[in-house]
């Protein structure tokens, strides 16, 4: 079996390389971690708001129950 030898050039190049697409891909998790965040916090305000929502419409409901409209 035949080896091949690498100069230390290539090396060097390849590292950089290596390094340069770890960095690319960091910042990318970054990214979308931090879309995931702000989705999962749109998420949770929509639902307070629908949450609000039927309380305001049970209690119109009941409101309406009463005066029998």
């Amino acid at each position: 079996m035949k080896l091949r030898s690498m100069s230390n050039a290539d090396v060097k190049n390849n590292s950089e390389i290596v390094t340069e697409t770890l960095k690319d891909t960091l910042k990318k998790t970054e990214k979308y971690k931090n879309l995931y965040k702000q989705a999962s916090d749109l998420n949770e305000s929509l639902e307070r708001i629908v949450e609000k929502s039927e309380k305001k419409t049970k209690c119109l409901e009941s409101f309406l129950k009463k005066k029998k409209i």
